[in-house]
């Protein structure tokens, strides 16, 4: 009888142990970062930032997956399978099938918060994938729901930086930030962009033979992995642009009938916006008959922006008074960047 009593306190004190236990387990569980293997340990590889972790809960390069991982989610060897797709606001494991892409458009991204149409714009590709080709979505961490597919996503480089640093072009000549090129759901892009940040996005539908359509897929992708968090932004010559016109176009086109397509501009103003079609054009990107005519993509999804969100048209002098005050924050570095 003493034993059981003694055997019954033994259980009894365990039982807080037991539950700090559980605690500490649901609690890990609870952070993605101990469910998500594609969370980079990453830190700012140079400048006044160096050391620093680069804040990449969202906003990360992709990673391929080796073919022993790969099969894991998609048996045929032929597909890329690669980590960090974002969609829904969620990270994804993507497979990509060959030959997929049915067109690609270039996107000039537009702030027009200053009443007039800005010199300096992001750039970004958008691809749409055919029919049957789309690119399938499997869980990268937590729990597993259904799983999913798109047929329409973008491309687009961006600045990634430890957390609470602010953006500024000034900044980006000053080796402040990280470029990372990321690839995302058209319908998270076009939220981030049209709806939340009340941006304008010229397209221009490019013009190449549809092999070349895919090896610029791919392609992007492999730069990604290859990239990681290794490369510092440049305002001028590591940005958006030249990270399409540059580093993919010259990837991609290299063949003496592609020479026109794959030479590098050296000026770097290829983010000033009146240049950007004119350099499609010398690479001969652009239907000479269409002239790569297209709605802007505002236009063409404008069920998806609320009413309060769409942009309204500024007097002069609202336009000299948002140049003056806006303008110099943005220069200064006073803004945060709104892209999570």
């Amino acid at each position: 009888m003493k034993s059981l009593l003694s055997f019954k306190g033994a259980v009894k004190a365990l039982v807080p142990v037991w539950l700090a236990v559980e605690l500490l387990v649901a609690c890990a569980f609870a952070d993605g970062a101990t469910t998500d293997p594609y969370l980079p340990d990453a830190v700012v590889p140079n400048g006044p930032h160096k050391g620093l972790p680069i804040y990449a809960k969202r906003k990360r390069p992709l990673v391929i997956l080796p073919p022993e991982k790969a099969a894991h989610y998609d048996p045929d060897p032929e597909n890329l399978v690669f980590a960090n797709f974002y969609s829904e606001g969620k990270l994804w494991i993507a497979s990509l099938p060959k030959n997929a892409v049915e067109s690609v458009i270039f996107q000039i991204d537009e702030d027009h918060s200053m009443g007039i149409k800005p010199l300096i714009s992001h750039v970004q590709l958008r691809f749409k994938l055919k029919q049957g080709r789309e690119l399938r979505l499997f869980p990268q961490s937590g729990a597993s729901p259904k799983n999913a597919s798109v047929n329409d996503i973008v491309l687009s480089a961006e600045t990634t930086m430890p957390k609470g640093v602010d953006f500024s072009l000034v900044k980006g000549f000053l080796n402040h930030y990280v470029r990372t090129v990321r690839l995302l759901s058209s319908a998270d892009a076009f939220k981030i962009g049209a709806v939340m940040s009340h941006h304008r996005f010229e397209q221009v539908l490019l013009s190449m033979d549809d092999a070349k359509k895919s090896q610029l897929l791919e392609q992007a992708i492999r730069l990604s992995d290859e990239s990681q968090f290794k490369i510092m932004y440049h305002t001028a010559v590591k940005n958006c642009s030249t990270f399409v016109f540059c580093d993919l176009f010259g990837n991609v086109f290299q063949s003496d009938s592609d020479a026109k397509v794959a030479k590098k501009v050296k000026v770097p103003l290829l983010t000033f916006g009146p240049l950007l079609k004119t350099n499609l054009r010398r690479r001969g990107l652009i239907d000479p008959v269409t002239n790569g005519r297209l709605p802007d993509w505002n236009d063409e999804w404008s069920d998806r922006i609320p009413a309060g969100s769409r942009i309204s048209k500024k007097s002069t002098v609202d336009c000299i008074k948002t140049l003056l005050t806006e303008g110099f924050k943005k220069w200064t570095g006073k803004i945060s960047e709104m892209r999570p």
